[in-house]
């Protein structure tokens, strides 16, 4: 095995084992419960989250700091990463 073939094998590994703690993660996200965070600009966020109890994205008032992963931006993105 030449040093080139090796260093692209590795790489390749890397890459995958990056993807399956990168999909670990997106699934203990939406795992995680609504959390709206503090309010800290002038107004609250329509954000949306993961419902694991009705196994749905919902929408939620987001206060612009603090709270946790299970918030999205979109309801698309939120679908896309928990169902």
């Amino acid at each position: 095995m030449s040093c080139r073939t090796f260093t692209t094998a590795s790489i390749l590994a890397l890459v995958c084992l990056m993807l399956v703690e990168q999909s670990e993660q997106m699934e203990s996200r939406c795992e995680l419960p609504e959390d709206p965070g503090y309010l800290c600009f002038r107004r609250w966020l329509l954000r949306f989250y993961y419902n694991t109890e009705e196994k749905r994205c919902m929408g939620t008032l987001w206060g612009g700091c603090g709270g946790n992963a299970n918030r999205f931006d979109s309801f698309e993105e939120c679908e896309q990463h928990c169902t």
